[in-house]
């Protein structure tokens, strides 16, 4: 008559995991092996002893750049300056206008973010980002920017801003 009926059929290993497990040489085993059926078997690895080391030398350690905010910018702070930005002729007067603003106020790295959006090139989102740089309230978050740059001229030069 044409009806087409599904079958669903689970076929068993032949062997049975704990005789695959026997086969493997001890030295061949990973941390954990799995296996079919999702068996899981621990083995032990040897531990080695560190070798001793005559002198350690201290490592270099990069220090984050750390700001004094004593203010921090809200919602109603960072559209005041939105549009004070967006009143500017060229990148330079809205990076100036900014830098008026930043003096009295900390912004976060995503309002920062935000008003590169102002930017209609590169150009103008680098010397703004590095304008912005010491006065942002959370500076750890202020290398996810790079992804707003598109050119790799200025993501190197932004890379070496960061350093």
């Amino acid at each position: 008559d044409g009806t087409k009926d599904t079958v669903s059929i689970l076929i068993p290993h032949p062997r049975p995991v704990k005789e695959i497990a026997s086969e493997t040489p001890k030295d061949e085993r990973k941390f954990l092996d799995i296996l079919p059926d999702t068996a899981v078997i621990k083995t032990e690895l040897p531990v080695q002893a560190k070798p001793a080391q005559p002198e350690e030398k201290p490592v270099a350690v990069k220090t984050v750049f750390k700001n004094n905010c004593k203010d921090f910018a809200n919602e109603s702070d960072f559209l005041k300056l939105r549009k004070n930005m967006a009143g500017e002729g060229d990148d330079d007067d809205m990076v100036d206008e900014a830098r008026k603003y930043f003096k009295t106020k900390c912004f976060s790295t995503m309002q920062v973010k935000n008003l590169g959006v102002l930017f209609l090139d590169d150009l103008g989102k680098y010397k703004f980002f590095d304008m912005s740089y010491t006065f942002v309230s959370d500076p750890e978050n202020f290398p996810s920017l790079q992804s707003e740059l598109k050119s790799d001229y200025y993501i190197n030069r932004f890379k070496a801003m960061l350093k």
